[in-house]
């Protein structure tokens, strides 16, 4: 299984989507210079976090195992991503890689694969097709960009197209 994931409520890329495409956000994703949630994207100042408080404090737990462990930026020290292109942002990831054989489970896989399989069976919400694993929508997605090719917004393509 793979889950990569910001600690975000959302994900910045959607933002820019956001502004490319001349809509607002959702409300609880972020707030403004004055710290009053937005719509507004381009009144963003910063993404709030998943999960509320708990997810601020799993989100802090990520910034100290990146910035602070590797001796790298964090919290407020992190230069932003569509900012001063010039200032190098110095960033860290943090990757947990875990081989179940080290831990004497022989039966992993088939158990991983029990509990996807028993998640995508779990009757979804009205209105929704499918419940999803981590990593569904993205394993989709990639399909679908192999069989249509990978779509890239007017500005952006524009923006690559000029430098």
């Amino acid at each position: 299984m793979i889950v990569d994931m910001a600690t975000s409520a959302t994900a910045f890329g959607k933002i820019l989507h956001a502004k490319e495409t001349g809509k607002h956000i959702g409300e609880g994703l972020a707030i403004d210079k004055n710290g009053y949630g937005t719509t507004d994207p381009y009144k963003i100042e910063n993404l709030l976090p998943f999960g509320q408080h708990k997810g601020s404090g799993i989100a802090l737990a990520i910034d100290a195992l990146t910035g602070v462990l590797m001796n790298a930026n964090f919290g407020n020290h992190i230069v932003r991503m569509y900012g001063d292109y010039d200032k190098m942002r110095k960033l860290a990831s943090l990757v947990i890689a875990i081989d179940p054989k080290k831990l004497g489970n022989p039966v992993f896989a088939k158990t991983m694969a029990k509990m996807v399989t028993e998640l995508h069976a779990v009757k979804p919400a009205p209105g929704v097709e499918k419940v999803l694993a981590p990593n569904d929508p993205q394993m989709h997605y990639k399909e679908k960009c192999q069989q249509e090719g990978i779509p890239v917004p007017a500005g952006i393509f524009h923006y690559l197209a000029e430098n």
